[in-house]
């Protein structure tokens, strides 16, 4: 075993809780090492400060004070909570808005242009082959056209 573990060990042999092999183990250990020796006299040095300090019991004025901090704490959480939540929802919302507004004002652009605009802004692509596509030739193909140039 190493020091480490027997440092575990000094700590369960002061709260009582190692069996009557381990602590022979330790025994012999704490016989050749005085660094363990060292860390045992350190425990019990400070376990025996806190055996001798007392127990007091806080002010009610305290206990109110560390309660309603914990509540005020649980009240700001609980808002951040809603407010990530809030968010969230009015970015889809916006999201979904600004896709309804876009997809009527596409579709009514594209309605409302006339014959001679179709030449000016050159929509002729959004047929369903565009000119000079694969598409287009083997459509032209199929219909009997053979190999169309443009």
């Amino acid at each position: 075993m190493k020091c480490k573990e027997y440092h575990k060990l000094i700590s369960r042999e002061i709260d009582d809780e190692i069996s009557e092999d381990e602590r022979e183990s330790l025994n012999r250990h704490l016989d050749q090492c005085l660094e363990c020796r060292r860390f045992k006299a350190f425990i019990l040095s400070v376990s025996g400060v806190h055996v001798g300090i007392k127990e007091v019991e806080p002010s009610s004025s305290i206990l109110d004070g560390i309660m309603s901090g914990i509540h005020e704490k649980n009240d700001v959480q609980s808002l951040a909570g809603w407010a990530k939540l809030a968010v969230s929802a009015a970015a889809v919302f916006v999201m979904l808005i600004g896709a309804g507004v876009g997809n009527f004002l596409a579709e009514r652009s594209i309605a409302d242009l006339k014959p001679e605009e179709d030449n000016i802004f050159q929509v002729e692509h959004l047929g369903d082959y565009p000119p000079g596509s694969v598409g287009y030739l083997l459509a032209a193909a199929m219909e009997g056209g053979g190999n169309e140039k443009e």
